[in-house]
């Protein structure tokens, strides 16, 4: 997807920022031979258009090591892709077909991946079935963080970011 919407100029930036997404617009602009100026407002651009982010990862040590991945059958796929695209315990999150979701969900335990979505069956009727394994992730395992709710607890703090919609309606 972003090759077509990026000519070979725009690639050759993503791809220095790939190597080293830490340099300044400065260095990036003299490691690859193009105006800083040119660089710098196709990098906005770039952020504007959500086809590039700069985000902080953090050590699976965090939320921890469990990696459960879970298919979920439901009617109401599009309001769960965007409510499991705010959680930082779901570093993934795509569509299977026109009635399936699929998930990484990322735990301390079983346990909470249990409460997570007796949460999520709870709330959305529509869900018909959901299948689970589970795994380990490897020590150097990394997880983008979405947002600063590094100590949430599960369910009790999910309002926050799963449901952030209706939690907003009702203020």
């Amino acid at each position: 997807m972003i090759r077509r919407e990026c000519d070979v100029k725009t690639m050759t930036i993503i791809e220095a920022l790939a190597e080293n997404p830490r340099c300044s617009i400065r260095e990036l602009s003299t490691k690859i031979g193009l105006n800083y100026l040119y660089v710098n407002r196709k990098i906005k651009s770039l952020i504007s258009r959500k086809l590039i982010s700069f985000s902080l990862n953090i050590s699976s040590y965090v939320f921890g090591r469990e990696a459960s991945f879970v298919k979920i059958k439901s009617s109401n796929i599009d309001k769960l892709l965007s409510a499991m695209s705010r959680c930082n315990r779901v570093p993934v999150v795509f569509r299977i077909n026109s009635g399936e979701v699929a998930l990484i969900f990322i735990s301390r335990s079983k346990e909470e991946v249990a409460s997570f979505l007796e949460l999520v069956k709870s709330t959305d009727k529509t869900i018909k079935s959901i299948s689970i394994e589970h795994g380990v992730l490897p020590n150097e395992a990394m997880i983008p963080l979405k947002h600063g709710h590094l100590n949430c607890s599960i369910p009790e703090d999910c309002r926050k970011c799963l449901f952030y919609d209706e939690v907003v309606k009702q203020s």
